[in-house]
Formats: structure tokens, C-alpha cells, sequence
């Protein structure tokens, strides 16, 4: 069980009494540090808070053929992670938000002017496989003479 032992430069510093050791906390609640006093915890907290990176940060997020455009709104330095939230609403109405493992997939691209023009070019070239992969189904449709049951006198 952790007891909140109280905030410093913007983390929250935590005691778990069962581990004996103090835990550093984002706003977020995950852990970005720990250390055997509360002392060590809080240079962690000093390094991390000289760490500033300009939040959020604006990305592409390419997965697939898909490139969407993201934020990233945190980092973890101590995971080498990042909570990156999707700027457009999903399906269901709301705006999907992730930890993703920076280390593990790279797949997280700063939004430059030159990258811009990459995936405005990818989603023209996305447009045109979805028209091709329709005028396919179309023709598909026009096939004659399915082999079926009926073909070898089955009912």
C-alpha cells in the first residue's frame, strides 16, 4: 500500500510501506522513477523536470497503410514511452489515446512541412486503392457460371 507523501515539481512522490521504497509519479499516475529515500526520488524529479519537451507535440502516427495525425501529450523517460492521443474521432465518437513503447516501435514521426506532404501523398494512393479494390468486387460480381451444388446436381 502506498501512502502519498506529497508533490514536487509537478510529480507525486509516494512511500510503499510493504516495499520500502519511494515512487515517482507523472499526472498521469504512472511511475517515471523510484529510489530507497525520498531524496533520490526528488533528483529524479529535478531531472525530469529539466527534461521539458514542448507538449504536445505534434506527429504522425504510421501503423499499417494508416498515417494519422497525432499528439504526443506525455513522455516517460524512465519507460522510453510516450501517451499518444489520435486528433481525429474514432468510429465511436471519441479520440483514442495510447502508451505506446518508443523503443520497440518507432513508428511516431514529427509533423514537418516535408512529412506533411508525405501523407497528404499516401492518402491519395490510399483513395486510389480503395476505388481499384471496389471496381474489383464490381467486376467479381459479373463472374458467370458459379460452381455451386446446382453444377454437379446436388440440391
Amino acid at each position: 500500500m502506498a501512502t502519498k507523501i506529497g508533490e514536487y515539481k509537478g510529480y507525486t512522490i509516494l512511500y510503499d510501506s510493504q516495499s520500502k521504497v519511494f515512487r515517482l509519479e507523472n499526472a498521469q499516475g504512472e511511475e517515471v522513477g523510484s529510489g530507497a529515500t525520498q531524496e533520490a526520488v526528488e533528483t529524479q524529479a529535478d531531472a525530469l523536470s529539466k527534461t521539458r519537451f514542448p507538449f504536445p507535440i505534434r506527429v504522425f502516427d504510421a501503423q499499417g497503410r494508416d498515417v494519422r495525425a497525432s499528439r504526443i501529450t506525455s513522455v516517460n523517460l524512465k519507460e522510453v514511452s510516450v501517451w499518444v492521443v489520435e486528433e481525429e474521432m474514432s468510429a465511436f465518437g471519441y479520440k483514442q489515446r495510447q502508451k505506446r513503447n518508443i523503443g520497440y516501435s518507432p513508428n511516431l514521426y514529427e509533423r514537418t512541412e516535408a512529412n506533411e506532404q508525405i501523407a497528404a501523398t499516401i492518402k491519395v494512393k490510399k483513395d486510389a486503392i480503395t476505388q481499384l479494390e471496389t471496381e474489383i468486387k464490381e467486376l467479381i460480381a459479373t463472374l458467370e457460371k458459379p460452381i455451386t451444388p446446382a453444377y454437379f446436381g446436388i440440391k
